[in-house]
């Protein structure tokens, strides 16, 4: 992987993440685990499992785990950013398609986050000139990211760089989802069941 290094302000540096920085990495999970986002979004969808959700945090092992995979995984990229020698911030990029069936390539942002009391500080204008600096070492067309839809402030800091909107992900809980696919009465036995029955009538039919 190429070196990179960014300084857009003299204490604010960006330089690719080692092993050596699993700790600070785990750390950054109090202010961004993906139960409390996940959360976030229920509660803002109505749904009745946010606690649930919410209670389910991330064992600090099984994090720690997951950030070493990432610094060892192909075509991944985490960077840190810090402030007068602090760390003050983290990106974690991937390089792919945008689709699975895609050809081009494009980078990827999966995890964007600056420590709140270092804001406004150019931390994470430094981190994005890294990640450019990686899309252009590995030929990538375009940037892509996700934000929350609650996240207004996020979604207005993306906007104003350029970031234009592309999809919408949706969540659903599997519980939530499996009430709204109940089967009607007619289909109340297992579907494959269901459809060997729906053969066999058609054929005495015939």
């Amino acid at each position: 992987m190429p070196r990179i290094a960014s300084r857009l302000r003299a204490a604010v540096t960006v330089r690719p993440a080692s092993r050596d920085d699993v700790g600070v990495l785990t750390t950054f999970a109090s202010e961004f685990d993906v139960a409390s986002v996940l959360a976030r979004m229920s509660r803002a969808a109505g749904s009745p499992a946010a606690r649930t959700v919410h209670s389910a945090q991330m064992p600090a092992a099984n994090l720690e785990t997951r950030i070493q995979r990432a610094l060892s995984a192909p075509d991944s990229h985490v960077l840190l950013g810090t402030l007068g020698g602090e760390p003050a911030g983290l990106v974690w990029c991937t390089i792919g398609p945008l689709g699975w069936l895609g050809t081009d390539r494009v980078v990827h942002i999966e995890q964007f986050h600056v420590i709140r009391r270092f804001r406004r500080h150019g931390v994470g204008r430094a981190l994005l000139h890294a990640v450019m600096s990686v899309a252009e070492a590995n030929n990538a067309e375009a940037v892509t990211t996700w934000t929350a839809p609650q996240d207004r402030e996020v979604n207005r800091y993306f906007a104003r760089l350029g970031f234009a909107p592309l999809a919408v992900r949706r969540l659903a809980q599997v519980s939530s989802l499996r009430r709204a696919l109940a089967p009607p009465a007619e289909l109340s036995v297992p579907f494959p069941r269901a459809v060997d029955a729906l053969r066999r009538t058609r054929r005495r039919a015939i």
